[in-house]
């Protein structure tokens, strides 16, 4: 096996290791990683892998270095289990390596679930891998794309359900450039009814305004410009204290909500996902946590998933507007593209895909 290995306590120094793989027990299945997603959103997961969500957990290694999860596609290539076919193809969540040992139940013709123990309570989206013969989201013509975007786009399209569902005047979105942020604007523009502010650096703003989405973009030196004045919602992609209370300050007494998904910019603090460590103004951030969400509105709103589908199926094609596919194959390529993602120095309209 090769897997990449991140240090958790410094995520821009990474390292490739190689162990050998063990014989498949009985009760297993053998996956091959065939095309593995690098985006800013592992960065994220990585970011937020030690507690209360331990993204660490899901593929441990050991207390200093962690195995980022990814999204990919993978073909079964050794299988103890009946019902799980060498040569079956399955998307799903993986680590950046080149094999994943799996120990399936609930298996069905569509799909199956890890339940190896160290997954045991994680999110059942999380664990479940997709036969791709009978996936209803997938499409062969674009793996590559659906292996960046399937679920930052999903993320994109909940919270933009979540704001029409608030019904604000206004809505700041920050890493403005990140595919999660266009998927939200997407959607926002495709529904109507929202001005968007697209918050980014001045590196990217020239991305940001090519992607003709937001009614407005804001650099970061410039949140003292805003003028909203009533019912806006805050959106933070970024997650870096400075400009969440800039936004708070600014807006303060317009503020709604403000909710926080990801951070594209590294945090100084031990989880992404804890409230900035100071009083602000406005009301308090709230982390959106997608899959709880989904299930939520499930419960009042069964055809939400049928939606979600025919809309992201719609947007593969359309998302190459907004992104160039970057393959990578091999140690060098997946080092390079983790440490350009980690340092933020990634071009916002790459898209990288890699493989071993």
């Amino acid at each position: 096996m090769r897997q990449l290995l991140v240090n958790k306590a410094d995520l821009r120094e990474v390292r490739i290791v190689e162990t050998p793989d063990d014989p498949l027990p009985g009760g297993q299945a053998r996956f091959h990683v065939d095309l593995f997603a690098l985006t800013t959103n592992n960065i994220s997961y990585a970011a937020m892998g030690g507690p209360p969500l331990n993204y660490w957990e899901f593929f441990p290694a050991d207390d200093a270095w962690g195995k980022p999860p990814c999204w990919a596609f993978g073909t079964i290539t050794q299988s103890n289990v009946v019902g799980v076919e060498v040569g079956a193809r399955y998307y799903g969540y993986f680590p950046a390596a080149d094999t994943l040992d799996v120990v399936p139940g609930d298996i069905r013709a569509d799909a199956f679930s890890d339940t190896i123990a160290h997954r045991d309570g994680k999110a059942a989206g999380y664990n479940a891998y997709r036969n791709v013969k009978s996936d209803a989201v997938y499409d062969p013509a674009f793996e590559a794309e659906q292996t960046l975007l399937r679920p930052l786009y999903g993320t994109g399209w909940l919270a933009a359900d979540l704001v029409r569902r608030l019904s604000p005047n206004s809505v700041l979105i920050s890493s403005a450039s990140s595919k999660t942020a266009v998927s939200l604007a997407y959607e926002l523009r495709r529904w109507g009814g929202t001005k968007t502010t697209g918050l980014t650096s001045r590196r990217n703003a020239s991305f940001v305004r090519s992607t003709e989405l937001y009614d407005e973009i804001t650099t970061y030196d410039a949140i003292s410009s805003l003028k909203e004045k009533t019912r806006a919602v805050y959106i933070d992609f970024l997650g870096r204290d400075d400009v969440t209370a800039a936004v708070h300050r600014q807006t303060g007494g317009a503020l709604i909500k403000s909710i926080s998904i990801g951070f594209t910019s590294r945090t100084n603090r031990a989880s992404g996902v804890l409230p900035a460590p100071f009083d602000l103004p406005g009301p308090k951030p709230e982390f959106f946590n997608a899959l709880a969400y989904r299930a939520q509105r499930l419960s009042s709103d069964p055809q939400l998933v049928d939606r979600v589908v025919h809309d992201m199926r719609s947007f593969y094609a359309v998302s190459r507007k907004y992104m160039s596919i970057r393959r990578g194959v091999g140690d060098t390529a997946v080092l390079a593209t983790w440490k350009l993602l980690a340092k933020g120095d990634s071009d916002p309209r790459d898209g990288h895909v890699l493989s071993f």
